[in-house]
């Protein structure tokens, strides 16, 4: 058998979250806001900067599996910016995200 990568793992909890999500918007109950209070602006930069990288991950692993074309359209990037936000707020997903950060910065695939 295969080993799982990063990859495999991060689309396979998405999946499962997508529908999570799914099956909570149609029960009438959300997803609980982030918390979070003041932050030093260095602070706020690294995170955002973690946050482009980790969606930039996610749109390499969406757009190979459903194509490069669809990165022009809006509403993927849309679909894009709700999976990034569904696996930060996830403690699994953010962990294998932060795990394929790491890897990239390291040079690993």
């Amino acid at each position: 058998m295969d080993p799982i990568s990063n990859a495999d793992r991060l689309a396979q909890i998405l999946r499962q979250r997508l529908e999570a999500q799914s099956r909570a918007t149609k029960a009438g109950t959300s997803p609980a806001a982030r918390g979070g209070g003041a932050r030093a602006p260095s602070a706020i930069a690294r995170t955002e900067q973690d946050h482009l990288l980790r969606r930039s991950v996610i749109q390499d692993i969406l757009a190979e599996h459903f194509g490069t074309t669809l990165l022009r359209d809006p509403k993927f990037q849309r679909v894009i910016d709700r999976v990034t936000e569904t696996l930060e707020d996830d403690e699994q997903g953010a962990r294998l995200l932060d795990e394929m950060v790491a890897d990239l910065r390291a040079g690993r695939s």
